[in-house]
């Protein structure tokens, strides 16, 4: 668990460029463990909320890429991978930009 937001961490959320007025942001409103929920998709609704309720009074994320190319015989393979960096969305937010594969 990172502690950082009850240790000093925490930032004011951003105003958002964008308000249709409908209704004031999304954000949890109170404690739940996970067999509190009803089901699978009850959890991870919660989970995504959470998260970036806690990713906006974070600090910001900083990414990094990593590219690699293999030549194997005559075929050249690349990949490339990006990663956010955040507490709170580094697990979720890893992706492979493309899978390795011959040009």
């Amino acid at each position: 668990m990172d502690h950082s937001l009850m240790n000093g961490g925490f930032n004011q959320p951003r105003q958002g460029r964008n308000n249709d007025k409908a209704h004031p942001p999304i954000h949890p409103v109170n404690f739940a463990t996970p067999n509190a929920l009803s089901n699978q998709d009850e959890r991870k609704v919660y989970e995504f909320v959470v998260r970036r309720f806690l990713a906006c009074c974070s600090e910001d994320a900083k990414g990094s890429r990593d590219e690699v190319g293999i030549l194997y015989g005559t075929e050249m393979f690349n990949a490339t991978s990006g990663l956010a960096h955040n507490s709170f969305h580094s697990s979720r937010l890893e992706k492979h930009l493309n899978p390795l594969k011959p040009e």
